[in-house]
């Protein structure tokens, strides 16, 4: 693309926690929640987001080299977090957006408050139980957990030894943030029977060469949700990382769609 957008950086205070907050674009507003391995940062999905859409891209409690605090015990810990962060933020009825474990996160809150947001879309979601089990992220190294969400990366740019020692920390922190939040609950048994709480508009985006979940799971997660579901080409788990054009324009298209 061609230049960055414009944006900062924030700190909110949300009910007593320092939250870290990315904010940058024009347009209605998109709130993005990030996933695990390193995406907490400002990168490409978000200024191509940003040219049609004000961003507010929050980093989780316990992510971005933040120690976990001793109130997060599941998703929906921060799930009513980000509602605490709308309030403060003056951010009303915005379009909801999240990745992997944050489509997990925007998938619960469109569930706990289907009247809060214009629609939803969710990129390689977790939180519904899968069919077989998932590889083991959390005793892989960093380079080894990035190989299987995301495509289009140079692995030795993560090698703790060989590459970038504070890219490769942070991932590893991210994966263990992650931990505290599914080691116990690696999915949400309660999605099934709540799944059709999804109310308001939604998309599920699948990266078809996704080696951490089929694509059968992604369409069951669209069907449970009532969601439309599409297939981003040449991407993986994390289609952010390897597809961010592909992905902010069917999510621009389909918010166009949306609002007829």
């Amino acid at each position: 693309m061609e230049e960055p957008v414009d944006h900062e950086t924030l700190e909110v205070d949300v009910r007593g926690h320092p939250t870290l907050v990315h904010r940058g674009g024009s347009g209605p507003d998109l709130l993005f929640l990030h996933g695990e391995a390193g995406t907490s940062d400002w990168s490409e999905i978000h200024d191509r987001l940003a040219t049609g859409f004000t961003v507010t891209a929050p980093v989780h409690p316990g992510f971005g080299g933040a120690t976990v605090p001793d109130w997060v015990d599941d998703v929906t810990d921060l799930s009513f977090h980000n509602l605490d962060l709308m309030r403060e933020l003056g951010v009303e009825r915005p379009w909801l957006m999240g990745v992997s474990l944050g489509g997990w996160l925007a998938t619960d809150l469109a569930l706990h408050r289907p009247g809060e947001f214009r629609g939803l879309v969710t990129v390689g979601p977790l939180g519904l139980r899968p069919r077989s089990p998932m590889p083991d992220l959390f005793i892989m190294a960093p380079a080894e957990a990035l190989a299987l969400l995301a495509e289009n990366i140079d692995l030795s740019e993560v090698d703790a030894l060989t590459g970038d020692a504070d890219r490769a920390t942070s991932i590893w922190q991210d994966l263990a943030g992650q931990a505290r939040l599914m080691w116990k609950r690696p999915y949400d048994h309660r999605f099934e029977r709540r799944a059709h709480h999804v109310e308001c508009p939604s998309l599920v985006l699948w990266g078809d060469r996704d080696r951490l979940l089929p694509e059968s799971h992604g369409r069951r997660h669209a069907e449970l949700t009532g969601s439309e579901f599409a297939l981003v080409s040449g991407a993986g788990h994390m289609a952010t990382i390897d597809q961010p054009a592909s992905v902010a324009e069917l999510t621009a298209g389909f918010i166009t769609r949306s609002e007829v």
